[in-house]
């Protein structure tokens, strides 16, 4: 932690006004008893959003704040990672605006933070059961290769588990669809 506060108080491009806010802030996360990794993790955070809105935190806009969340979803990161910026954005306009931290202001009770994932898998493009079993029946070297990769990906899309425990028998223990065996000739 002490590392990170070195780096805030280094940047000047975050205001005197905005470090001391975040630094309360992180007091106050204290208090609340967020762990030191979270609290690590917020202040890096707060530091980006005060380097990106260049204006008081308690005088930004939503416009300013909208600006800011736009940029920072341009960023090439992670989606859990722009999330994650947004709920600690709404989460320290809560603390900074509402004495009793309990009601987002409106500069941020507008930004949405469910994560938005990849489109799931097509139905053609998921092995079914039967396209499994043929894989699992072939023993050209071939097939072995193809037979793994196919298994991956089955217990992938499907929360499966690979079980090798009944001996000669391959199993794929499937929540979904039950329990599939196919012996090995």
């Amino acid at each position: 932690m002490d590392l990170a506060r070195k780096k805030l108080i280094a940047k000047r491009n975050v205001s005197p006004h905005n470090r001391l806010k975040i630094f309360e802030f992180l007091d106050y996360l204290e208090t609340q008893e967020i762990s030191l990794p979270r609290r690590i993790r917020y202040l890096q955070q707060m530091s980006k959003l005060a380097a990106f809105l260049q204006v008081d935190f308690r005088k930004a806009t939503r416009s300013q704040i909208e600006s800011v969340i736009l940029k920072h979803g341009r960023l090439d990161l992670a989606d859990e990672t722009k999330v994650q910026f947004k709920i600690m954005t709404k989460r320290f306009y809560r603390w900074l605006k509402d004495p009793n931290d309990e009601e987002y202001p409106p500069e941020v009770k507008w930004i949405k933070t469910t994560a938005r994932y990849g489109a799931l898998p097509l139905p053609e493009d998921v092995l079914n059961e039967k396209d499994v079993e043929a894989l699992l029946r072939k023993e050209s070297s071939q097939a072995k290769g193809l037979t793994g990769i196919a298994v991956s990906s089955f217990q992938a899309q499907t929360s499966a588990r690979y079980d090798t425990a009944s001996g000669s028998n391959i199993g794929l223990s499937c929540p979904l669809r039950g329990f599939l065996s196919t012996r090995r000739e």
